[in-house]
This record gives C-alpha cells, sequence and structure tokens, in this order.
C-alpha cells in the first residue's frame, strides 16, 4: 500500500503545474532543422534557455525561450521556420506603457492576481498580454498600446 502512495505522488509531482498538458521539453538537437535556422537568422546573438514543442489548435509549434539584448523573449515557430509569435516578457505590469496600466487597473479584473505581463510583438496587432489568475478562474487581456482592450480569453 504505501508502495502505491508514492507511486500517486509521483505521479502528481510529474503532472505539469501551469495547464499545458500537450507540451514537451526538447533539446536542441531534438528540434527541427527550418526551426533552429529561423531562430539563429532572427537572433545571432540570442541564447537560448529552453525548447519546447507544443500541440494547439494552430497544430504543433515550437516554443524557444531565450534572452537577447538584455530582454526575455519568448517566440514560437511552425515545423517550416515560420515564425508565428514574438514576444518579451515583462517584470511587471510597471514595465508596460502607462495607458495600459492605467486600462488594466480601470477594468474588472483588477483585483486578479498577476501571473505574466508579456509584450505581443508578433502576431499583429502588436500589445501587451496580461495573464491573470483569481482562485481557479484563469483570463489573458490584451491591450495595445492606447490601452484599448483588444482581446479578453477566459480559460
Amino acid at each position: 500500500m504505501k508502495k502505491l502512495g508514492w507511486m500517486f505522488i509521483a505521479l502528481l509531482a510529474a503532472a505539469p503545474l501551469d495547464g499545458r498538458a500537450n507540451s514537451e521539453e526538447l533539446k536542441e538537437a531534438d528540434v527541427p532543422r527550418p526551426v533552429l535556422e529561423a531562430f539563429k537568422k532572427e537572433y545571432p546573438n540570442g541564447k537560448a534557455t529552453s525548447y519546447e514543442r507544443e500541440q494547439e489548435e494552430k497544430g504543433v509549434v515550437y516554443e524557444i525561450k531565450l534572452t537577447a539584448d538584455g530582454k526575455n523573449l519568448q517566440v514560437e515557430f511552425d515545423a517550416a521556420g515560420k515564425l508565428l509569435e514574438k514576444e518579451e516578457v515583462l517584470l511587471s505590469l510597471e514595465e508596460a506603457p502607462p495607458a495600459v496600466k492605467s486600462a488594466f487597473q480601470g477594468s474588472k479584473y483588477s483585483g486578479w492576481t498577476i501571473k505574466k505581463v508579456k509584450h505581443v510583438m508578433v502576431p499583429k496587432p502588436e500589445g501587451y498580454s496580461i495573464g491573470l489568475f483569481n482562485g481557479s478562474a484563469k483570463v489573458k487581456l490584451l491591450f495595445d498600446a492606447q490601452g484599448k482592450l483588444l482581446k479578453e480569453k477566459v480559460k
């Protein structure tokens, strides 16, 4: 019986905590060549910190987290090396434009906990993504630089 209990604990520990059950960490050698070539062309001085393969609604994508020019970035490519997403991970809402901060503070989500703030550069429209949670409820908001709410995604 103790053995079953430890196996259950091990399974819980291995489960993803961020809700991305369809993602897999990769080594650089496991990333398709077109993806690596596109990444190195886009960021010749960038230093990759992790690689993942994710199954999303749009199909399989390859996410690379990196540092370049003192910034923490996330990029996504399809298997052919086409750039799908390009985001800068911000340390806090304070790094977003004042209009974005003000719009968020005036929203119905202002009391929620901020999980992550990103400057979304690709795809267009460019904007600022704010990931939030309140208990088990999750929301992602996308504002333009002037503070206009472009998208609200409840998870």
